[in-house]
């Protein structure tokens, strides 16, 4: 038996929901977004158990079971759905700190969570944020910006 719909609300009026949309990409696309996220995250100073976390919600709003195992030198994605299963391995040390970047990806995350934008266009996006150059840092006690290298005598 059908559910009625409400008095003024349409068949078309409803859309689908993200995990529906992103079953249809292949799971290797979503995994690689999930790895790319996750990786961004490790290596820019996130913690661990944060960027497991949110790898592990990305993969279920993207309809993956995705348990994320973290290492000190690499990320290991295990990936699976109704259609089979895809293991990953990321390299990349902890060994950075960009807040900026976490904030980003973080941000990218949530974006995902309400089915924007497209799937590749988010691997982009991740990809963008990860070679982002590093802003400027201030110098909360000199007043001034942080002297280059080059500029020392």
């Amino acid at each position: 038996m059908s559910q009625r719909l409400p008095k003024h609300a349409t068949a078309a009026s409803f859309e689908r929901s993200t995990v529906d949309m992103a079953a249809d990409r292949p799971i290797l696309e979503r995994s690689d977004l999930v790895l790319a996220c996750a990786h961004v995250l490790h290596t820019n100073g996130q913690s661990t158990h944060e960027t497991v976390q949110a790898a592990e919600r990305l993969g279920t709003q993207l309809g993956l079971r995705a348990p994320m195992i973290a290492h000190w030198e690499e990320l290991e994605l295990r990936a699976a759905d109704s259609t089979g299963s895809q293991d990953s391995v990321e390299r990349g040390s902890p060994t950075a700190m960009n807040m900026d970047r976490v904030a980003s990806v973080m941000s990218a995350i949530e974006n995902c969570a309400v089915g924007r934008p497209p799937i590749g266009a988010a691997l982009e996006n991740i990809k963008a944020i990860a070679y982002e150059a590093p802003k400027m840092i201030i110098d909360r006690f000199g007043g001034g910006s942080t002297p280059k290298a080059t500029d020392r005598r």
